[in-house]
């Protein structure tokens, strides 16, 4: 592994490779903010597209999903709102379909395309689980790309027909030609 100095960091051509030579030195943090600063001012380009570079980077994407697992069984465990009822296999069908036709109700996005509700309030709502919420999203994703490509209507009753199949059938579906 090569070091770079301050002013190899400086050369950089793009922000992946202001990254790669930041993470590559051993010049001090404070000393890297400043050549950071100095760097867009020299090249014109933005913390943005630095920030864009770094969450990229293979260093910085193993520091990032170090304990990924631990935080998202906190937070499962913290939400997990399941009630007996959310654990049989029918839930979201039985009931003449009620669940499911509330959660399509409820599962709407707004003009910016981000869920009215967040994953915990539907599973509270619902007294069921966060994965739980989030096998429903991706079922009903499929289902709005598959009634795109099919060019069906999307009511609720279209809906609730194809929300009824599995996820595998579901991707089955998407992925035929």
């Amino acid at each position: 592994m090569k070091e770079y100095s301050e002013k190899q960091i400086l050369n950089a051509k793009d922000p992946a490779q202001f990254i790669d030579r930041c993470v590559n030195s051993n010049v001090s943090r404070g000393k890297k903010i400043v050549l950071g600063r100095k760097w867009r001012e020299k090249t014109g380009f933005t913390m943005e597209d630095i920030e864009y570079a770094r969450n990229r980077h293979p260093y910085w994407k193993e520091k990032k999903m170090a304990g990924w697992r631990e935080r998202n069984e906190k937070r499962w465990n913290a939400y997990n709102f399941t009630s007996k009822e959310s654990l049989e296999s029918d839930y979201w069908t039985k009931n003449n379909f009620a669940n499911l036709r509330e959660y399509i109700k409820r599962d709407r996005k707004n003009s910016k395309g981000v869920y009215n509700a967040k994953d915990r309030e539907l599973a509270e709502f619902f007294r069921t689980s966060i994965p739980s919420i989030q096998h429903m999203r991706r079922k009903s994703n499929m289902v709005t790309k598959i009634m795109e490509k099919r060019k069906i209507t999307d009511t609720v009753k279209n809906r609730l027909d194809f929300m009824q199949l599995g996820e595998t059938t579901l991707r089955e579906m998407l992925n035929k030609k």
